[in-house]
């Protein structure tokens, strides 16, 4: 088997609340990945945005040595555009728009790390992914939702 390493970027943010309490979100994201995916999605800046995915990481043996306390929970989000997409075969061919149908989206996704002892969030975006201030606003929104509607 052939293995490839690739070095990732993360940009790392502290978890707090408007008060500047640190926040554990935790139990949030998870709440969120046990709901179905209609009730994951957000309406942010015009684009629906969701949660995918979300797990708690499995630290190998030598970082659970040195970090006993250390808990990762990874999740992943995507923005579903459905417009202003275009594709070539060839570098020389005219753009030519791809049809999707109406229930399929172009994701443009990020990947994020909870540090949950630090509260500490490390972010990978990619050129067209959520902002972490997207982020933020998405969970704010989906935790006024669901406040609003008892399910937390």
């Amino acid at each position: 088997m052939v293995s490839k390493q690739q070095l990732v970027k993360f940009e790392a943010y502290l978890a707090c609340s408007g008060d500047k309490d640190v926040l554990d979100i935790s139990n949030l994201l998870f709440k969120i990945a046990a709901q179905p995916n209609d009730k994951r999605k957000v309406e942010l800046y015009g684009v629906p945005v969701r949660i995918d995915k979300v797990e708690e990481l499995t630290l190998d043996d030598n970082t659970l040595k040195k970090y006993p306390d250390m808990k990762l929970i990874y999740f992943h989000m995507s923005k579903l555009r459905d417009d202003g997409i275009a594709i070539t075969k060839q570098n020389i061919d005219d753009l030519v728009n791809l049809n999707l149908e109406a229930d399929e989206y172009i994701a443009e996704d990020i990947s994020c790390i909870f540090d949950v002892k630090n509260s500490v969030l490390f972010v990978q975006r990619n050129f067209h992914s959520l902002s972490p201030v997207g982020i933020k606003t998405y969970l704010i929104e989906i935790k006024k939702r669901w406040i609003t509607k008892q399910l937390l």
